[in-house]
Parts: C-alpha cells; sequence; structure tokens
C-alpha cells in the first residue's frame, strides 16, 4: 500500500506506444488522429503517444504537446492514455 493517501495504479492489457507518421518532415496530424482512433477500436487498454518508437527527441515541445493533446481528445473516455518524454539534450528540460 502506498504512503501519504496516495493510490498504486495497475497496468494490464495491452499498453501501446503509438507510432508519429510523418509526411515531408512533418508531424501528419490527421493520419495520427487516425491510427489512435483505429487502435482504440481494436480495444488496447491504453495509448502511449511519444512512447517508444524513437521520434519523441527530434520533435519540439509545441509538437510534443499537440500529439498529447490529440491524444487524450480522441481518446476520450474510451481509455488512458500515458505520455512518455524524451530529450537529447539538458536544454529541453
Amino acid at each position: 500500500m502506498p504512503q501519504n493517501g496516495t493510490s498504486m495504479t495497475r497496468f494490464s492489457g495491452v499498453w501501446l506506444p503509438a507510432i508519429t507518421p510523418f509526411e515531408d518532415g512533418e508531424i501528419d496530424y490527421a493520419s495520427y488522429e487516425r491510427l489512435v482512433e483505429h487502435y482504440v477500436r481494436a480495444g488496447v487498454a491504453g495509448i502511449i503517444p511519444l512512447g517508444t518508437t524513437g521520434e519523441s527527441p527530434t520533435i519540439d515541445e509545441t509538437e510534443s504537446a499537440a500529439l498529447v493533446e490529440r491524444t487524450i481528445a480522441v481518446v476520450a473516455a474510451a481509455c488512458p492514455s500515458w505520455s512518455a518524454s524524451a530529450a537529447t539534450t539538458r536544454a529541453r528540460w
């Protein structure tokens, strides 16, 4: 049992690190939203934007925030999302 009145979250099922599609060097947000909708329809337990597919250190903070916001908007209450973060320099922290 966690201390200080906090609760522990248990993860179960398939949590998918979502890929981020690009078109001509830019994030293809429309395709990203379609992918997330597909994952939700397929029954994933959760979505992880900026997960382990490698693009998170190569996009800026504005793009990262937009992906997280779009993920939350698309999944709504269908499943939880859990955001990851990475940086290639301390300047981004």
